[in-house]
């Protein structure tokens, strides 16, 4: 997993519109190196113009376009060879680009990168290790359904117990639902727009 593989399942209809109507114009990866970095950094710079004329969006769509210049430059092989460092590294971007994305005062953002790393006025706060208690076991679940064999075995164990699995899986469904509503006041993000 990597981000350039996050990318391509993420966002089909924008990304395909921008390949198609920027980078293909500009000579896609059928160029010199140096163009072809300036390519993906001029797609991806618009693609955080699309989401709002705002610094943060520009930096998001730039953070965006160096991690996948280094991803197709110097990290690829290492990626592919290591796919759970791969995943851990995948996770560990997207979070952080998902936080550039949301918060638009840089003082706040950096408060928030400061104590996610355990280092400011929030690192020492004991309302993490809530967070953690709180979210940890959807953090380990995301993390076990996110390596791929577990959608092998439900398969499996769907065809063999099929309304069994479907009613764990509503009451699972059904808990989640609770859980949002439970939850404080959480605007959709793309409410902004």
């Amino acid at each position: 997993m990597s981000v350039t593989d996050f990318w391509r399942r993420w966002h089909i209809s924008l990304s395909s519109w921008f390949r198609e109507y920027v980078y293909i114009p500009l000579g896609g990866n059928r160029v010199s190196t140096k163009k072809h970095i300036r390519n993906l950094l001029i797609v991806w710079m618009l693609t955080g113009l699309w989401h709002g004329a705002s610094l943060n969006f520009i930096l998001w769509g730039l953070y965006y376009g160096i991690w996948l210049i280094l991803e197709k430059y110097v990290l690829g092989d290492f990626l592919r060879k290591h796919r759970i460092a791969g995943r851990i590294y995948t996770l560990m971007i997207v979070v952080l680009g998902w936080m550039l994305f949301a918060i638009t005062d840089f003082k706040a953002l950096g408060m928030y990168l400061r104590a996610m790393f355990g280092m400011g006025a929030g690192a020492a706060d004991h309302r993490s290790f809530a967070y953690l208690m709180s979210y940890g076991i959807v953090l380990l679940a995301g993390a076990v359904c996110s390596a791929g064999w577990p959608g092998k075995q439900l398969g499996t164990l769907y065809r063999k117990h099929e309304r069994i699995l479907a009613g764990i899986l509503a009451a699972a469904f059904v808990l989640c639902l609770a859980s949002l509503a439970y939850d404080s006041f959480n605007p959709f993000l793309y409410f902004r727009f």
